[in-house]
């Protein structure tokens, strides 16, 4: 099952525009365990350098994520034959993103969790598949009325 994790940050060479966002896709990945090769799936990436950026290809990473903030995460790549590396993990919430020329160095960095499709009904949902079953075995237990008609 592949999760989501939101990047936001301030760029802090990215002139007048100074948001980078970012959304990293890990595949099997459990909140906390250290990261491997194998969970990334892609990082879109976004700010005034790099309008669209996305990573599909890396060669290392390192580092975890524990929960929404800044989190120890790193990864270096390639993506269309350039060189990428993308860390958080040289001081909580800066980060940079790198190529040859330009780079990003930004602060404040975080990641989010983003909704997870979930295998599992949330309470509501549950509620409501067990009254619509309570609806229909009522209705199936309800005995017919037979009308005689008296002679």
């Amino acid at each position: 099952m592949n999760t989501s994790y939101a990047f936001s940050g301030t760029c802090l060479d990215c002139g007048a525009d100074t948001s980078a966002t970012g959304v990293l896709t890990l595949s099997d990945y459990t909140l906390g365990d250290t990261l491997s090769v194998g969970n990334f799936v892609s990082f879109v990436y976004s700010s005034a350098i790099y309008p669209t950026l996305t990573i599909d290809t890396i060669t290392s990473i390192a580092g975890a994520i524990t929960g929404n903030g800044a989190n120890n995460v790193a990864f270096f790549g390639m993506s269309g034959g350039d060189n990428y590396y993308f860390g958080s993990a040289v001081r909580a919430g800066s980060w940079t993103l790198t190529n040859i020329f330009p780079q990003d160095v930004g602060i404040n960095g975080s990641w989010t969790a983003l909704d997870a499709t979930s295998a599992v009904p949330e309470p509501a949902a549950w509620a409501l598949m067990i009254l619509g079953f309570g609806v229909a075995g009522a209705s199936l237990r309800r005995r017919k009325t037979v009308a005689t008609v008296a002679a």
